[in-house]
């Protein structure tokens, strides 16, 4: 095989697993990349991406040690000869012999199991609305592991439905997409959203896309009930008492807030909004610094106060192409929305 050493690399990134985060290399299988006559592919048991790609190779490498070697070479193209049990890779001066890994029979399976699935037509289209949907709903997930199903998002029908103990999301895409409740796992909703799916299958296990260049992307559904009846309830049954219209400069301070406190991990990030008469304070801190910024907005009221993460806070308000927020008349919850977005967060008690 004799490829472009960028082509070959913008394909790597692509590929890049799920397993494999900023400079955390896992070198196992979740790092393993399986070059076939039809294309390349990487699994790692939640995830499967499969780029269409002649080649001339039938071996399975290391992700971690090809796109290092293809980042600090020097040389136009990439040349891979693979024979009895080890690939041999060049590019200019430079040379690496890897050897080959073998596949263990149950992932193996899974493999084939996937790739059965999706050579048949994948034929249904993504709704409108399906991409910006999971993207904005992804920040209400929960981070816990101990929450079980909430840290997925819900598809269910025309609805993406997500929650935690403080917030819920809900966006309406323009058609139906399923007729039973599907759950992926947020922390793959980026992912899936970069990918930017055009069509879909489903198996009993497996939610598999397809995009414009025909890459195939399969996602393992996660098993487990979804109280889905419970969020949109909440959202029907909320009732507004008051506006507040955030000033213009809500998303210069949030910018502000998340550059001070940015030694915080994004879980452990947040921000306290004070609202009170004609005021609005946002403070927040890491280890380190302690920041606020007061600005007057047009509000009479009962002053009240929430924390969020500033990157949601600012995902939502993106999202909503608004800075309203409306006032719950129990005064639990804030809402903020627009046409096919929703947003609760609850009041501190």
């Amino acid at each position: 095989m004799r490829i472009e050493k960028e082509i070959l690399h913008d394909i790597l990134i692509k590929l890049k697993p799920v397993s494999l985060k900023d400079d955390l290399l896992v070198e196992n299988f979740l790092g393993q990349l399986i070059f076939s006559k039809e294309g390349i592919t990487v699994f790692n048991d939640q995830t499967y991406i499969f780029f269409p790609i002649e080649t001339d190779l039938n071996c399975i490498i290391s992700y971690t040690k090809l796109l290092n070697f293809i980042t600090k070479t020097k040389g136009k193209f990439i040349k891979i000869i693979y024979s009895e049990g080890t690939a041999k890779i060049s590019c200019g001066k430079a040379k690496l012999s890897l050897t080959s890994m073998i596949l263990n029979e149950i992932d193996a399976k899974i493999i084939d199991e996937i790739k059965k699935i999706a050579d048949g037509k994948i034929t249904n289209k993504i709704p409108k609305g399906f991409n910006e949907g999971i993207s904005s709903c992804s920040s209400s997930a929960s981070n816990d592991p101990a929450d079980g199903t909430l840290t997925c998002i819900c598809i269910e029908e025309e609805h993406i439905i997500s929650f935690d103990k403080t917030r819920a999301s809900i966006y309406m895409m323009e058609s139906p997409m399923t007729d039973k409740a599907i759950l992926i796992s947020a922390t793959l909703i980026s992912m899936l959203a970069n990918f930017k799916p055009e069509k879909f299958k489903m198996s009993d296990s497996w939610f598999i896309f397809k995009n414009s260049k025909d890459t195939i992307f399969a996602m393992r559904r996660v098993r487990g009930e979804y109280p889905s009846e419970k969020i949109t309830k909440l959202f029907s049954d909320f009732k507004s008492n008051k506006k507040i219209n955030f000033p213009e400069e809500i998303n210069r301070i949030i910018d502000l807030i998340t550059s001070i406190t940015n030694e915080t991990t994004y879980v452990d990030r947040f921000v306290d909004i004070n609202i009170k008469e004609n005021e609005l304070m946002l403070s927040s801190s890491s280890e380190s610094a302690v920041i606020e910024e007061n600005i007057k907005i047009d509000y009479t009221g009962s002053p009240f106060s929430f924390t969020i993460n500033p990157t949601a806070l600012q995902q939502a308000l993106n999202v909503v192409g608004t800075s309203t927020l409306k006032r719950g008349k129990d005064n639990t919850m804030v809402l903020m929305q627009s046409e096919n977005f929703k947003h609760i967060i609850a009041l501190k008690g």
